[in-house]
């Protein structure tokens, strides 16, 4: 057997610099040890928010800015990503709690 892993979780940086804001595309690969084949298995984005010191508040940070079509592919891709997140947000906030 190779030396291959298991699971990879290769992370990009998909947007920064909006709203004090990195947002780190996350993709979790899973492969089959029997015959070698990955395949993807969930994404993200997490998002991190800039903290200046020593008062710990929100503070800009550098502006990233695609190089090439796939990084506006990536850049794209997180928004969209984030898009959902805010929409699955709002949805889980109008849900009424008792009638779970």
């Amino acid at each position: 057997m190779d030396d291959l892993p298991a699971a990879s979780v290769p992370t990009e940086l998909g947007e920064s610099g909006v709203a004090k804001l990195n947002n780190l595309v996350v993709d979790v690969f899973a492969r089959d040890l029997r015959q070698g084949q990955s395949r993807l298995a969930t994404s993200c984005v997490m998002v991190f928010v800039a903290l200046d010191a020593p008062d710990g508040k929100p503070t800009a940070v550098p502006s990233w800015l695609p190089r090439d079509a796939d990084e506006r592919r990536l850049q794209s891709s997180a928004q969209e990503l984030l898009a959902l997140s805010r929409g699955m947000e709002q949805l889980v906030g109008t849900r009424d709690v008792q009638s779970v």
